[in-house]
């Protein structure tokens, strides 16, 4: 029996602020382009596996992880 077989349905939990972040973040950026609250903001979210950190250029690139399913 699998885990998700047991477990079913469930979700990561987000607090207001990070939710309001994900509402206006589309497609990912640079981190370099961002206050230092959001950082700290994608740096959280980035340990919850819903952000995927890239190293390219030289420049750090965030993005929505393609496994996570918004509203879970």
């Amino acid at each position: 029996m699998k885990l998700n077989e047991l477990i079913g349905d469930f979700s990561i939990f987000t607090t207001n602020e990070e939710q309001k972040f994900l509402d206006k973040f589309s497609k990912g950026c640079y981190t370099d382009t961002l206050s230092e609250r959001e950082q700290h903001i994608v740096e959280n979210l980035v340990k919850k596996s819903i952000l995927t950190k890239v190293r390219y250029q030289g420049s750090t690139w965030v993005s929505i992880d393609e496994n996570y399913k918004p509203g879970s």
